[in-house]
């Protein structure tokens, strides 16, 4: 509405408190400039007008930063000459800029501080190589917030970098945990066992497939299912029965002469 409390009609907006006609189409927003109503696209690149009419990134703009673009309708920013970004991005809540510092070999720098090696060695840091001065992890720990951290399942050479089940992290890599082995997908038992109590487990005709599950009088673990001969486990009221000679076979009752069969 406009400063007199007069509600615009349709096609109109409010500039300045008047309503006036909406001249604007598509993306463009109807600003008042020096120059009069303009039909301007506030969501674009204009830093003039970033965001909103008459918004400008140079009045925005944060401590040792100039102005880079207006993107979208957000304004970007970088840091001054002798300065660098520790912050998470390029927008004026996000940027960071610190005093950039140089630091000798074998000295490494962090959030514009140059460390030496006995305050390094106390750290667990390293230097990131000869041509960059950044300070690292030493081998077996991982960046957190300028701390140096154990490496374990759950932030695996980065923090938050979590290892998958039944995998352990060794060199800051998620590979199989002992026993298993890597079948192209996931880390498993091998052939011939299988999981139990965070390791592999042998199968046998007490522990077929799984741990506990037994097979029945007469019947084998093959391939983690109990067997009686070439066929399944047998279901009641068939037997596994055996006859020398011949492979171990389910029998039902009155099927079971010169076989040997389990008692009830």
């Amino acid at each position: 509405s406009s400063s007199t409390g007069e509600s615009c009609g349709s096609g109109k907006v409010c500039v300045d408190g008047k309503c006036v006609q909406n001249s604007c189409s598509g993306s463009e927003t109807l600003c008042s400039t020096s120059s009069g109503n303009t039909c301007i696209n506030i969501k674009g690149s204009d830093t003039a007008n970033c965001g909103a009419c008459g918004y400008s990134c140079e009045s925005g703009k944060p401590i040792n930063t100039t102005v880079k673009s207006c993107s979208t309708g957000v304004c970007q920013y970088e840091c001054a000459t002798g300065y660098e970004n520790k912050g998470s991005g390029n927008t004026a809540s996000t940027i960071q800029c610190v005093e950039s510092v140089v630091c000798d070999a074998p000295k490494c720098a962090l959030n514009g501080f140059c460390f030496t090696t006995s305050q390094m060695t106390g750290l667990n840091y390293a230097r990131t190589s000869e041509g960059d001065m950044t300070c690292k992890c030493i081998d077996g720990y991982y960046m957190d917030a300028g701390e140096c951290k154990v490496n374990d399942n759950s932030n695996c050479g980065t923090k938050g970098k979590a290892c998958g089940t039944n995998e352990t992290c060794v060199n800051a890599e998620c590979v199989c945990a002992e026993d298993f082995e890597f079948n192209g997908y996931a880390c498993v038992c091998p052939t011939g066992f299988h999981e139990y109590n965070g390791g592999c487990e042998l199968d046998s005709t007490s522990d077929c497939g799984e741990h506990g599950k037994a097979c029945g009088t007469n019947e084998s673990c093959v391939g983690g299912e109990c067997k009686c001969g070439a066929s399944t486990h047998c279901s009641a009221p068939q037997k596994c029965c055996t006859r020398e000679g011949r492979t171990n076979s389910c029998k039902t009752p009155g099927e079971t002469q010169n076989w040997i069969c389990p008692e009830e």
